[in-house]
């Protein structure tokens, strides 16, 4: 017997059901994970290859394992976890187009009203030497990105509200 929980990614969206195949003495079983939750039951003993079927915006360490069933008895347990592969880069430049370094760059939801949140939930980097800046884990929709999305410039965060490619205004839907 082989199987897993596989804790799914949550969003707006219920949680994902994801193919995974078996392959192994000559031929390939196919199921789906509904709620991360699999089994391939009655397997001969012998080596296989388990592995999971990603969705686009998302990515898995190791989507392909080999599995060894020494009898008929064993089990194996096998956990495959998922993360958004969506990204936002770009470069922080200043009016002579120089990159400007130690910027930190933010992105949020497109949805959300931004004068109107207590609390905004944002994922933030860095830029580097150049002014490149790379927003990563981002699961699919769209953002706005900027800087000092929160709005309230401090002795760490000195720049106002500037939203890209330009001005103050989230973009229209």
């Amino acid at each position: 017997t082989i199987q897993s929980f596989t804790p799914s990614f949550s969003s707006s969206r219920s949680p994902m059901d994801l193919e995974v195949r078996l392959t192994g003495n000559g031929r390939t079983l196919t199921t789906t994970a509904k709620a991360g939750r699999y089994e391939f039951s009655g397997l001969a003993a012998g080596n296989y290859g388990l592995s999971v079927l990603v969705p686009d915006g998302y990515s898995t360490w190791m989507p392909t394992r080999p599995v060894e069933i020494p009898n008929r008895r064993a089990c194996f347990e096998s956990d495959f976890g998922l993360t958004p592969s969506g990204r936002i880069s770009g470069w922080v430049v200043d009016a002579r187009g120089r990159g400007v370094s130690n910027v930190e760059v933010e992105a949020t939801d497109a949805d959300i009203v931004l004068d109107q949140q207590k609390y905004l939930q944002t994922v933030s980097a860095r830029s580097d030497d150049s002014g490149f800046f790379e927003l990563r884990g981002l699961p699919p929709g769209r953002y706005i990105a900027g800087l000092n999305l929160q709005d309230f410039p401090t002795q760490y965060r000195p720049y106002r509200r500037t939203i890209f490619p330009g001005g103050n205004e989230p973009p229209m839907a």
